[in-house]
């Protein structure tokens, strides 16, 4: 019964999520570039049952928004979360550290990859295994096409391959030097962008996975995590020793490198609007630089958030609101994410009243166009 209840909840959601919600339909207000951003906790749950000495690998956002799920290293977890209140809906355990986890985009299906070389299907309603593909070495890196047609992993040792979703059939695959620790889609998939081993950001054509450009990263540090800010025309990379890099997507040219901490960097975020980036590791915090401020010789920080622990991931949910982490003292953590604009919700508010009084307005008209009496 709780199943059933369960599945009716989620295709319920999947379905609204296919409409315009009430938040999709107020128009944008205007980047505030003086106001100060900040990450206010909303939640904090056990992902590794052995706390401190465990270690969440990655947590990703539904497309809606509506569930994280998040995979352990020691204990091997598999959690889907409620993103409201931080509830479990389903828990399972596997046979070996879990590196990555992931909602396909129409949300039927969880996908998990990491040191037991194989990837699994899992039906998102309850858990259920759909499918287990078996594989030559562990996947550290995973990414799903905007499209949801494509599933790309890279592997230990250098393998990408993409793989077609949901019959999972090997498409095409290329092999790079290193391991690749992250992958990244541009938002209309037609670019990939992948870090790795022992220091390169690769940019591959999505459509064959032939190589578009090298990006070059400091030398003799590891890249760790790669992500693209579409409407910036911009790629980063965290890598070990503390250093991010940061390119124009298109050129291929250097826009900035900074380093702030000294310590590795295991995971950087854009903002979805790509306002900002974020960056963490083995650090205590999430730090939070301007994009506007990265031709800067030294890049300032623009927040700095209240201790974290040590970080392996960072992602934002897709309409920006919030912020998930995690972390290797087992946590997975929810962040709202405040612009530091204090009238950014009264901004919204007339934004709304406009659009109502427009489509009053329109309402109006058609009415009397047809001869409807309206009062």
């Amino acid at each position: 019964m709780r199943t059933s209840l369960f599945s009716g909840l989620f295709t319920a959601a999947v379905l609204a999520a296919a409409s315009p919600s009430a938040a999709e339909t107020v128009p944008p207000v205007e980047f505030n570039p003086n106001a100060t951003p900040f990450l206010q906790l909303l939640w904090a749950r056990l992902g590794d049952i052995h706390g401190e000495v465990g270690a969440v690998e990655s947590a990703e956002f539904s497309s809606d928004g509506h569930y994280i799920v998040s995979g352990g290293k020691y204990d091997n977890s598999l959690v889907v979360w409620r993103t409201l209140d931080g509830t479990v809906v389903w828990r399972r355990e596997l046979d070996d550290e879990i590196e990555r986890a992931g909602f396909s985009p129409d949300g039927e299906f969880v996908v998990s990859a990491g040191e037991d070389e194989s990837l699994r299907l899992w039906r998102t309603a309850d858990g259920e295994p759909v499918a287990s593909i078996p594989l030559d070495a562990a996947v550290d890196g995973m990414a799903f096409s905007p499209d949801g047609a494509t599933l790309v992993t890279g592997k230990e040792g250098g393998r990408v391959q993409a793989w077609s979703f949901p019959d999972m059939r090997l498409e095409r695959s290329i092999q790079l030097d290193g391991t690749i620790n992250s992958v990244a889609f541009t938002r209309d998939g037609s670019l990939i962008a992948l870090a790795g081993h022992p220091h390169h950001v690769w940019v591959l054509n999505a459509g064959d996975l032939s190589v578009v450009r090298r990006l070059e990263g400091v030398p003799d540090a590891a890249a760790i995590s790669v992500r693209i800010a579409d409407d910036k025309g911009l790629v980063a990379a965290g890598q070990v020793g503390g250093h991010v890099s940061v390119w124009e997507l298109a050129s291929g040219k250097l826009v900035s490198r900074f380093n702030h901490t000294g310590h590795k960097v295991e995971a950087v975020s854009w903002t979805p609007d790509g306002n900002y980036l974020l960056a963490a590791g083995h650090d205590e915090h999430i730090r939070v630089v301007r994009s506007a401020d990265l031709g800067m010789e030294n890049v300032p920080v623009a927040h700095l958030s209240p201790p974290a622990g040590r970080t392996e991931y960072l992602e934002f949910a897709p309409n920006g609101s919030a912020l998930v982490s995690a972390h290797e003292d087992g946590t997975v953590r929810l962040w709202l994410w405040k612009s530091g604009d204090l009238d950014i919700n009264i901004k919204h508010h007339y934004a709304l009243k406009e659009r109502q009084r427009a489509a009053a307005e329109a309402r109006r008209r058609e009415r009397a166009e047809q001869g409807v009496d309206s009062r």
